[in-house]
């Protein structure tokens, strides 16, 4: 409760000074020569009807009353956060001399609640701009009646009204603003409590980082309930070969183990595979063949792989037949029995084994392979070499004389020989008796004289 007191002082009271406690309201006193020194004090002054103390940053106006007869009051933009204007008629001696009017601007003081006006009467009473919740008067009815824009304001306590508070006044008919409860007043807090006026520390209550005062996330980019500030990275599939426990927004990083070989040059690869122990489930094609088996170069698609082809003879009736080579190189070599001397009368062009001429058969001397002299000048089929008489046809060879000089050429008559000589046997050159239509080529005709003769017989 405001305890209000009201002095009648004596006349030579108004020669006495009163306190003024806040430097900057005297200052503006000493500037506008209503002081001369700043010394907490200043004595009562009647000639004073206006006073401009706007923007002073004044905290306390105590020192007012000593201009009784004041009429105007600007005490805008300042710091006051209560205004007690009896103390301004406290040293009047009579009721004359109390001034019923006054005009007030409060304007810009954000803390002012309270104005004391009690103990006195006022004709008059004007109040500019102000933020006042109570203002205190012996008169409460008739200035809610004379001033109604402020009826809410008059009262003749103020004081605290709210039963919540603990400097609560029973007795107050209006709030001063005054009223003490204690509480959080931070905004930020869970606990924040508008109508707390004073806080006791460590009442505030603050949720935990990263979360609002209903425990949700502040920020959840997605919605699992994990703060993402917290949020732990990692592989959240239990079915993973790296889950993770512990990981509460899934990176993408698990891995799963897929047996199978991963390399993509072996035949069995497997894309989707992610171990294969270093290869050992790999499967690989033979050197020189694909996967299918089949030969990565076979130039003459025999089935057998370029780079394993044996060069050989291929022909089993071959002498040289390889049984390793599966590419024939035309080696092959065949044994072909037969004389392989082109001057023999039984030479093969196609033969190439004759056993060291063994195969091969030679005419006679002085014949060819037909049986025919080579050199025959009289054609009477009896060689040159062999002819004693080649110029003269002479078939039998006689030589009647034994001079190896053919009767035909040394005169004799053939006829002469004849008589004188008789056939007696035919032989071959083994001495064999042969016939003289016989087939043997080479004959011996034998004489009664002794004399033989050969004769030579072409078989065709």
């Amino acid at each position: 409760m405001k305890k209000l007191l009201t002095l009648l002082l004596i006349p030579v009271m108004s020669f006495c000074q009163v306190a003024i406690p806040d430097q900057n309201f005297e200052n503006k006193l000493i500037q506008l020569g209503y002081d001369n020194v700043l010394d907490g004090q200043i004595g009562f002054n009647n000639n004073v009807y206006e006073l401009d103390l706007s923007g002073l940053a004044i905290q306390d106006l105590t020192g007012i009353q000593a201009f009784l007869n004041l009429e105007t009051l600007d005490i805008s933009y300042n710091l006051l956060t209560q205004l007690d204007l009896t103390a301004l008629y406290e040293g009047a001696s009579y009721a004359s001399e109390i001034n019923p009017s006054i005009n007030i601007n409060l304007d810009f003081n954000p803390n002012l609640n309270f104005l004391d006006l009690s103990g006195f009467y006022i004709e008059y009473l004007s109040i500019i701009g102000t933020s006042l919740s109570c203002i205190q008067t012996n008169f409460p009815g008739y200035l809610s009646n004379a001033y109604p824009s402020f009826s809410s304001f008059f009262a003749t306590e103020c004081g605290c009204t709210n039963p919540e508070a603990s400097n609560y006044e029973f007795s107050s008919t209006g709030d001063d603003g005054s009223c003490i409860i204690y509480g959080c007043m931070d905004s930020l807090a869970c606990n924040f409590d508008e109508n707390a006026t004073n806080e006791i520390s460590g009442i505030c209550e603050y949720p935990e980082e990263y979360y609002d005062c209903d425990g949700s996330c502040l920020i959840d980019l997605d919605g699992d309930g994990v703060c993402h500030e917290l949020e732990t990275p990692g592989c959240t599939d239990s079915e993973a070969d790296n889950f993770n426990p512990l990981a509460t927004d899934d990176d993408d990083s698990c891995y799963y183990t897929i047996y199978g070989c991963t390399d993509q040059f072996a035949c069995n690869y497997d894309e989707l595979a992610n171990e294969d122990f270093g290869g050992v489930l790999c499967e690989y094609s033979e050197e020189y063949y694909d996967c299918d088996g089949e030969c990565l170069i076979d130039l003459d698609e025999d089935g057998i792989c370029d780079e394993l082809e044996v060069s050989g003879c291929t022909d089993s009736e071959a002498d040289n037949f390889n049984p390793l080579a599966t590419d024939d190189d035309d080696s092959c070599y065949y044994t072909i029995y037969g004389c392989t001397d082109q001057f023999a009368c039984n030479y093969d062009e196609l033969a190439n084994e004759d056993f060291g001429g063994v195969l091969c058969e030679y005419s006679e001397e002085f014949y060819d392979c037909n049986g025919d002299c080579i050199l025959d000048t009289d054609l009477d089929n009896v060689c040159d070499e062999l002819d004693n008489c080649p110029e003269n046809y002479n078939p039998f060879q006689e030589d009647f004389d034994f001079d190896d000089v053919g009767d035909a050429c040394d005169g004799l008559s053939l006829n002469e020989t004849l008589k004188k000589r008789k056939l007696i046997r035919i032989t071959d050159i083994l001495g064999r008796d042969i016939q003289e239509d016989g087939k043997e080529k080479i004959r011996l005709y034998i004489y009664n004289d002794g004399w033989v003769e050969r004769k030579i017989k072409l078989i065709k």
